[in-house]
């Protein structure tokens, strides 16, 4: 870039138009005006220095309303002596003329940028919803045990973030309505943060897309295509689309986000999920990890008649699952392995609220016990990994000779 130019940022709201004029004559007052722009989306544009001491900016949103009626805004705007610069975003940017006397335009467009602002705002909403909804629906931890979900993980640490800067916008919207209806502009430190929450409101979608899909496909190397897959056609829609300013942009990436969702629901049925089951003899106890058998706690039961395994979770947590009954023993083991001492102490917690424990001494980091019915439960932890154990025999007779294969 040339030592007598320099980028600005540019991300606003369009209710923010009489704010995004105030910081444009900020600078045009400071000796500075565009550089030859097209029409585009874009976060920055380029300015030069200027010896032009009557330049001037208007801006309005009269297009991204009603482009119908642009070509007799434009001769309005020129009969006052303003000359059309660029579409950016959503903005119509006006040049005063040179040795021109300029006259304000009375803008009356601030009703229908309110009610798409709206519109927008509840898509948003709605599209959050119908994720989370979807998350759901396939068995997604979100509330209960939500460390056991990507997806549940996401929700919890990032929707407060999410909930309360929406508050924000949707108060904001309301209240400038409500005061002055556009008739004076925002602070620019005000319209700069307003400006980010698009580009937070787009984070917030394909992050929280990103870990649905990983929720869906059972494997991480389809859900890794699909996530670049989406990340691709995004960035090419967005490059070869920002020059148009007729919605085409935001429909490719619907579509796109479709498709992949799509893509994803069927791969969720067609690939083969990390579980098994089997009666009778089962020839595969031996070669699964992270399960508790009944030699592995003492047990010498007679005859196997049934056995079931399935292991899920999130990428900090994750669960294994597996059961076998035999003739005269019934025995399941659920095993917790956590990538960090906070979701171990995270699940730890949540499993002894279920329960009134007795603490028990062993050679573990913690080891406790309890009685529910005819069941007797062990739940043990050590190395970030949790053991919860429930047979139809008493477990604690047997702790001290052997030891779980995790620890």
């Amino acid at each position: 870039m040339l030592p007598d130019q320099k980028r600005i940022w540019f991300s606003f709201l369009p209710l923010d138009y009489l704010g995004v004029e105030k910081y444009l004559n900020d600078y045009a007052a400071q000796g500075w005006e565009f550089t030859e722009v097209p029409d585009c989306r874009t976060l920055t544009v380029t300015m030069q220095k200027t010896h032009r001491t009557d330049l001037g900016y208007s801006v309005s949103c009269a297009s991204f309303i009603q482009r119908e009626e642009l070509r007799e805004t434009v001769e309005q705007r020129h009969a006052l002596g303003w000359k059309p610069l660029a579409t950016i975003n959503h903005f119509d940017i006006y040049e005063s003329m040179p040795c021109h006397y300029v006259l304000p335009q009375e803008e009356n467009n601030y009703v229908p940028l309110f009610l798409r602002s709206i519109r927008s705002f509840f898509l948003l909403l709605l599209f959050s919803a119908f994720l989370l909804l979807l998350a759901y629906s396939r068995n997604s931890a979100l509330l209960n045990s939500w460390y056991l979900s990507n997806v549940g993980i996401y929700f919890h640490f990032f929707s407060p973030v999410f909930g309360i800067i929406s508050i924000y916008y949707l108060l904001w919207l309301i209240c400038n309505f409500r005061s002055n209806k556009g008739k004076r502009p925002s602070k620019r430190t005000l319209c700069f943060l307003r400006g980010m929450f698009p580009i937070l409101a787009i984070g917030w979608i394909y992050v929280l897309t990103a870990a649905l899909i990983v929720e869906l496909v059972p494997s991480l190397s389809y859900s890794v295509l699909l996530i670049a897959i989406l990340t691709v056609v995004a960035l090419f829609c967005y490059f070869h689309f920002r020059l148009d300013q007729s919605g085409k942009l935001s429909s490719a990436i619907s579509m796109t986000l479709a498709v992949v969702i799509a893509l994803s629901l069927v791969l969720n049925q067609v690939l083969p999920h990390d579980s098994r089951s089997q009666l009778g003899v089962c020839t595969w106890r031996h070669s699964i990890s992270s399960v508790v058998l009944a030699e592995d706690v003492g047990f010498q039961p007679d005859s196997l008649e049934a056995a079931f395994y399935e292991k899920q979770g999130s990428f900090f947590v994750e669960e294994t699952k597996y059961w076998e009954k035999w003739n005269n023993l019934n025995l399941s083991s659920t095993v917790y392995q956590c990538k960090t001492s906070f979701f171990a102490r995270l699940c730890l917690k949540n499993l002894i609220n279920e329960c009134d424990w007795k603490l028990v001494k062993s050679a573990y980091k913690g080891c406790w016990s309890a009685e529910q019915g005819t069941s007797y439960l062990l739940l043990c932890y050590d190395k970030n990994t949790i053991v919860f154990l429930s047979a139809d025999q008493e477990l604690l007779p047997n702790l001290a000779e052997y030891s779980l294969p995790f620890y």
